[in-house]
């Protein structure tokens, strides 16, 4: 008797046992963790935040792929439909603009890497320049300002400077501009520069007309002259430029 008790008891916690784990196996299969298109959706998700930080892929065609993933990022600043955050009416864009950057920061590392040439570096500036966003346009620039002088180049960056009203993308923009006005292409940049002195936005012109006397020389004075006799006499623009047209006179003849 004694051995049969001790046999039923067995069963007992067999049983037991087996009804305890049958439970949990119901309750982790209704568990939305445990969904595989629930799993999968959160990790299409994570894949559209991170694309512009991903490594790029050793062995696979380096400029094709930074261009595809570009792709991607315009097509989400048109959609507004991938995964970055919507907390306020510009936190999305805000959030596709700043992988447009890092991706533009990882391709140049990759040229300094060589795998990326100066060339391919500069065709994604380009089209980070036509971007209608001043952060990722300014990083573009400052990015082509340290590349060799292209036509191409001077020509996106004149075209996407033209209509701007940010004086902080225009300040930004100088040092590509001076570099190009001292290597030969003085014409295009006094166009740019006295459009925007005389047309351009508020803070921007009075931006412009600040730093303007490095661009002033004999061959463009005249220019510069007439640009100032378009502006309003009491303005602060009308004021600088005419100050920076007395600089340079005075630098000519050593006063």
């Amino acid at each position: 008797m004694q051995r049969y008790g001790l046999l039923i008891t067995l069963v007992l916690f067999l049983l037991i046992g087996w009804w305890l784990a049958s439970d949990r196996m119901v309750e982790l299969s209704s568990s939305p963790d445990a969904d595989p298109q629930v799993a999968f959706t959160h990790d299409v998700n994570i894949s559209s935040q991170v694309i512009a930080s991903s490594t790029i892929n050793s062995g696979s065609n380096y400029a094709r792929e930074v261009q595809d993933k570009l792709d991607t990022l315009l097509a989400c600043a048109s959609s507004e439909q991938c995964n970055y955050p919507q907390t306020d009416p510009k936190s999305y864009h805000y959030a596709v603009s700043a992988a447009m950057i890092e991706l533009l920061n990882q391709a140049e590392q990759e040229v300094a890497k060589g795998r990326l040439t100066e060339d391919d570096l500069r065709e994604f500036a380009h089209r980070l320049t036509r971007v209608r966003e001043g952060h990722v346009q300014a990083a573009a620039i400052q990015v082509l300002t340290k590349l060799t002088l292209a036509d191409e180049t001077l020509t996106t960056v004149t075209d996407a400077l033209a209509d701007t009203f940010d004086a902080v993308l225009l300040e930004k923009s100088l040092p590509l501009l001076t570099r190009y006005h001292q290597q030969g292409y003085r014409q295009a940049v006094d166009n740019l520069l006295t459009s925007q002195l005389t047309t351009g936005g508020h803070f921007a012109r009075q931006t412009l007309s600040a730093r303007i006397l490095v661009f002033i020389n004999q061959d463009n004075e005249t220019l510069y002259q007439s640009a100032l006799q378009q502006l309003p006499s009491h303005s602060l623009v009308h004021t600088q430029l005419s100050q920076a047209l007395r600089e340079f006179h005075q630098l000519q003849t050593g006063g």
